[in-house]
């Protein structure tokens, strides 16, 4: 992906530092009995403005400095992404840890038990066992 992104920045960084074919005009004035005539030509002239001999290099070297920007971007939104998704997980465990709890509290142990396995979260199913067994006058309801 990121040779894609490095690629595109130094195709574009390429054409940035070319130049357009110049053109330039020759004009020749002569003066004949008192009138002055001229005479303009025009010719492509691709030596004028043609770029210094490091264009290529220095357009290489923008493309590649494009490119890591792009990367550096992608990279940080990911990084970003992550996070959001590691803050969701935690205030989804939260809840269920709340709603195993709130079901320990009322004696329903076998429920609560049941409601974490079926969340997929193991480790709060053993802790509401380890609740359980520690307050055994609550899972007789």
């Amino acid at each position: 992906m990121s040779g894609r992104i490095v690629g595109a920045g130094l195709f574009i960084a390429t054409c940035a530092v070319l130049p357009a074919i110049a053109q330039t005009t020759n004009t020749n004035c002569y003066t004949s009995y008192g009138q002055t005539y001229c005479r303009s030509t025009t010719q492509a002239d691709p030596w004028v403005g043609a770029p210094d001999p490091n264009a290529f290099q220095r357009g290489y070297q923008n493309g590649a400095l494009m490119g890591q920007q792009m990367t550096n971007a992608i990279e940080a939104a990911r990084q970003r992404r992550a996070q959001q998704q590691a803050t969701q997980e935690q205030i989804d465990r939260a809840n269920r840890q709340r709603e195993a709890g709130n079901m320990v509290a009322e004696g329903k142990c076998a429920e609560a038990k049941s409601y974490a396995l079926r969340e997929g979260d193991f480790e709060l199913a053993h802790g509401v066992d380890e609740a359980c067994a520690q307050a055994p006058a609550l899972s007789v309801k």
